[in-house]
């Protein structure tokens, strides 16, 4: 699944995801909309310029795992959209070291996902 900055919120009529369906929840009014659980923004470690196109993300956690690669735009990049858990991301990208953080908890809201951003500055 691949996701930039202008589809984070990607809606999906009368689907149901992971849960979220449109009604209340505990007195909440919940959408149908599906959430990205993690978000990434990929960034030279020196300039702090973004380079995220043309990288590979991979979030994963035991046999799960949700990857982009990034052809549409520098980013942010969301990834396991309505998916809660801890998890390892990678990020590799032509001219960088691969870079890596474990430990990424996402964590369940009421109606969705409660979001986590991450920032990889990758190093030449």
């Amino acid at each position: 699944m691949i996701l930039d900055k202008s589809h984070l919120v990607f809606l999906l009529g009368g689907l149901t995801v992971a849960g979220c369906s449109a009604g209340l929840i505990d007195g909440t009014v919940c959408t149908q909309e599906a959430r990205a659980g993690i978000t990434v923004d990929v960034r030279d470690s020196v300039s702090n310029a973004l380079v995220g196109r043309g990288s590979l993300i991979v979030a994963r956690e035991g046999a799960v795992a949700d990857t982009a690669v990034t052809t549409l735009g520098d980013g942010p990049f969301g990834l396991l959209l309505e998916h809660s858990g801890t998890f390892t991301l990678s990020v590799t990208q032509t001219g960088y070291q691969p870079w890596s953080r474990t430990g990424v908890q996402v964590t369940r809201g009421t109606c969705h996902v409660n979001a986590v951003a991450v920032t990889a500055r990758l190093q030449k």
